[in-house]
């Protein structure tokens, strides 16, 4: 995903990789946080995971094989600098990523040297409050291609907050709304969001949105599914891990359940598989109810360290 700032670009990287870890074995995000279209989104809390004794270990993998190298290369601290990364994209409107913490002067100045650096740097203004529009283009290309729907709108102008942007007219009115998206809030239509009393990860999408035009079995899993959302927390010092899958009906559901603790139950008794991981899977739990699917479980920080290292 290219933002236009490789402050965002780096940070997005970090917010991937905490959303993935469990499953290679503050500020919570609630639907109306986010607008009704919208197609996937992420949620990590760098804060609480820190913090928390059962993110602490995890957060400690997470400094040594990634925050070091982005500190490294933007020159921001992100354990004293950021606490919260939410990036999300809506339907036809591109993306938002909103950055929050310390994010000190010096941070900020640190982002505009490195954008400067490696794009065109324009420096703009919306009722009196300045905004920036990186690009990689000449500095005439990028005056006049600013205009069009491209990555690369970012703002300081929110205290504790960087946002950025693909829509110029989305950064100036996130600017007008004090940092929150205009119009948000109780919607029929909003997507799934998990959340538990201290998460550390949240993400989400509409699968159907995902589903390309090939014939196989992700395929129609994707197009026969209609969201999927997912949730890290902590559960009594454990790493808690939650998915949600809303199929388009319950006999499909029922499929998917049956298929999923099938292949789980093929694993956890395999001779050759680490047996923390083989407890693991074995204290899985997966329901169906009506056209939902819920696949849970609960692992030691130990074991998830232990995994991402092999």
């Amino acid at each position: 995903m290219n933002t236009g700032s490789a402050m965002i670009k780096s940070l997005f990287l970090t917010t991937v990789l905490c959303v993935a870890m469990p499953f290679q074995a503050g500020g919570a995000l609630d639907s109306d946080s986010l607008p009704s279209d919208t197609v996937w989104y992420v949620h990590v809390d760098l804060d609480r995971m820190r913090s928390s004794d059962a993110g602490r270990e995890i957060y400690a993998w997470l400094e040594d094989e990634v925050i070091v190298e982005i500190n490294q290369e933007v020159g921001v601290n992100l354990n004293e600098e950021v606490d919260r990364v939410t990036a999300f994209s809506n339907d036809g409107k591109g993306y938002v990523a909103i950055v929050e913490g310390r994010l000190s002067k010096e941070a900020q100045d640190s982002v505009l040297r490195l954008t400067e650096i490696e794009e065109t740097l324009i420096e703009l203004e919306h009722r009196g409050r300045p905004y920036f529009y990186g690009s990689g283009d000449t500095p005439e290309q990028a005056s006049r291609d600013r205009h069009e729907r491209v990555p690369g709108f970012f703002t300081f102008a929110i205290d504790g907050k960087m946002i950025a942007s693909s829509s110029e007219d989305t950064l100036k009115a996130m600017m007008d709304n004090g940092g929150r998206i205009v119009g948000a809030g109780a919607h029929k239509d909003a997507i799934f969001v998990l959340s538990a009393d201290t998460q550390f990860a949240q993400a989400g999408m509409r699968t159907t949105a995902f589903a390309d035009d090939e014939d196989d079995w992700e395929s129609n899993i994707l197009r026969s599914t209609e969201q999927a959302a997912m949730l890290i927390s902590d559960k009594d010092g454990k790493i808690a891990v939650e998915a949600k899958l809303v199929a388009t009906d319950a006999a499909l559901t029922q499929s998917i359940s049956s298929i999923i603790g099938g292949l789980i139950a093929l694993q956890a008794f395999n001779s050759e598989l680490d047996p923390a991981l083989a407890d693991v899977l074995l204290n899985t739990k997966v329901d169906a109810d009506e056209n939902v699917l819920t696949i849970s479980t609960v692992l030691d920080p130990a074991t998830v360290v232990q995994t991402l290292d092999d």
